[in-house]
């Protein structure tokens, strides 16, 4: 039996993101206040005749802020998410979030809406595919080592990363779909 997913998990998440904030990046989203953003969401997702099986699809990529990224800091994870809006999720609204509340590790919160705003189609993106990119392009551009990832499977358990080679450690990207 599928899982219905309510519209008070995304509000959830995406005020406990924007609770929690040193920072924020929309992309196709009038920023306006968290409730705007919020609505925004739906009203996408309402002009779609299909039902969907996520309200929005939810990407966490931490960076180890005392150990192998000491290097990290405010501006350059600005830059970061400016280069995610720029590059990744152009077609669909995307608001990112940047939590600097533990000394241990700075993360940023990547909350996509799944209908895409030209044609209303659902997004197509898998975690391989996005991790892939972006630890390509944080090595390439920043000099952050290209990093294995977690996330989530369809049954909800975690599933890690394990690559070898360039790949340096795990829990690098995490995904969950609320």
């Amino acid at each position: 039996m599928p899982i219905m997913l309510l519209k008070r998990d995304l509000r959830n998440l995406l005020y406990y993101a924007y609770n929690k904030r040193s920072t924020m990046v929309l992309n196709n989203l009038y920023n306006i206040g968290i409730e705007s953003v919020y609505s925004q969401f739906l009203y996408l997702q309402n002009r779609r005749v299909k039902t969907l099986s996520t309200r929005a699809l939810h990407y966490i990529l931490s960076f180890d802020t005392q150990g192998y990224e000491k290097e990290v800091d405010y501006p350059l994870l600005v830059n970061i998410m400016c280069l995610i809006q720029t590059g990744c999720f152009q077609e669909y609204q995307c608001v990112q979030f940047l939590h600097m509340d533990k000394p241990s590790h700075y993360h940023i919160h990547l909350i996509i809406n799944p209908v895409n705003i030209n044609d209303l189609s659902v997004c197509r993106e898998n975690i391989m595919t996005v991790g892939r990119i972006l630890a390509e392009w944080l090595g390439i551009m920043y000099n952050i080592p290209l990093q294995s990832f977690t996330y989530l499977n369809e049954l909800g358990r975690l599933v890690w990363g394990n690559e070898t080679g360039a790949y340096l450690y795990k829990d690098k990207f995490l995904k969950s779909i609320i």
